[in-house]
């Protein structure tokens, strides 16, 4: 009988238990860096709600098109993924929100000396720190953020964009 009530316990229990995740979004956005120039990202976002109201996961790649310095050929993205809270203001559609994450950058560059090619890559990892505005408007919601990068892009990053 113990062990009957132990399961039903169990059963009962887990199939009150709903998923961690929320709400689950995506959006395109465009970037200017401090040190890379203009890029152009996708970013992927997943609530937490039903641990911490108000939290979010957000996953994003960012491909810049560096100038090109010196004749250099440059390739650089960056992968990113940050930790968000948005704050609440009462009967308004501006969702403030701030963050912290990971940071991973690539960086690859070949230029031509005197007939020689000479090239190199490397790839870092870092930290951000971030903030923006979310415009909950509608379906398509624009944004605006501010990222600073510490060890990986080593630039001031700003992004404006939409989520839908």
């Amino acid at each position: 009988m113990r062990h009957q009530a132990l399961a039903l316990l169990v059963l009962g229990t887990s199939l009150n238990a709903g998923p961690v995740a929320g709400q689950v979004s995506a959006g395109v956005h465009g970037d200017w860096g401090s040190d890379m120039d203009f890029g152009v990202g996708a970013r992927a976002v997943l609530g937490l709600e039903r641990l911490v109201p108000n939290l979010e996961t957000v996953g994003s790649f960012d491909y810049f098109f560096p100038g090109d310095d010196f004749g250099a050929d440059v390739t650089y993205w960056e992968l990113n993924l940050n930790l968000v809270y948005r704050f609440e203001i009462k009967d308004s559609p501006v969702k403030p929100y701030a963050g912290a994450g990971l940071n991973f950058a690539y960086l690859n560059a070949s230029v031509d000396v005197l007939g020689t090619t000479a090239s190199g890559d490397e790839t870092r990892g870092g930290l951000n720190l971030l903030g923006g505005l979310l415009f909950d408007i509608g379906r398509a919601k624009p944004f605006v953020e501010g990222r600073v990068e510490a060890g990986g892009g080593d630039q001031f990053v700003v992004s404006a964009g939409v989520r839908f």
